[in-house]
């Protein structure tokens, strides 16, 4: 669905939401969970999502401060979120999503850095082709969503942070992946949404990138 038209409204019975329905959180608990019109059951990932992009983005805003930087990573944090949640739910990354994250950054991105940009647009397609060389090595073992975040990701991090995004992402999705299999809970075939690790390991390298390289490379010198 589109996030500007129609206007936010009810999933169950279609009523426009008025603003004081969609303060984040706030309204959640105001609302006691439920539709202001219909009293429909509100799902609990709507506050979840709210919380946990409202805390990413304070953790943008100090270690960035004020910058261009800054503008740049929330949009991108909310790309992360979003494309997380939704591959999540439904196992599928929206392109309009996607779209949407790189016509805001870009604007921001351009004016941090415009080396940086092109540096960006450069680790993008590689990330993007690395991804698609996947998919096409395991004849679908990679959705298509999964690659044009990769994509998106590159722009944002550039070539030395995709690269630490990846690896994480990979690393955490191998992980988890082998206790749920050996826990019973997925089968070897069944479709494990590769989205929100990919999500992780941006967030991760966009927020400590730098001391986790740090700390990696101390490690085996120690």
């Amino acid at each position: 669905m589109s996030l500007v038209l129609p206007p936010s409204r009810c999933v169950y019975c279609g009523n426009r939401l008025q603003p004081i329905d969609l303060i984040p959180i706030i309204s959640f608990f105001l609302l006691r969970g439920r539709c202001r019109y219909c009293q429909a059951r509100i799902p609990w990932h709507y506050p979840l999502v709210e919380a946990a992009t409202g805390i990413l983005f304070t953790l943008v805003w100090l270690s960035y401060g004020y910058s261009w930087a800054t503008p740049a990573g929330w949009v991108f944090v909310a790309v992360l979120v979003g494309a997380a949640a939704t591959d999540l739910m439904h196992l599928i990354i929206p392109d309009e999503l996607l779209a949407a994250g790189i016509l805001a950054g870009i604007p921001f991105l351009l004016l941090d850095s415009i080396p940086g940009t092109l540096w960006g647009l450069f680790a993008g397609l590689v990330a993007g082709g690395f991804m698609l060389a996947i998919a096409v090595v395991s004849r679908g073992g990679m959705g298509g969503g999964d690659i044009k975040l990769a994509a998106v990701m590159g722009l944002f991090l550039g070539p030395k942070m995709i690269g630490l995004a990846l690896f994480l992402a990979f690393l955490i999705g191998g992980l988890v992946s082998i206790a749920l299999i050996l826990s019973g809970k997925k089968r070897g075939k069944e479709l494990i949404p590769f989205g929100p690790y990919l999500a992780l390991g941006g967030i991760l390298a966009l927020l400590r990138g730098e001391q986790i390289i740090k700390w990696y490379l101390g490690f085996w010198t120690w």
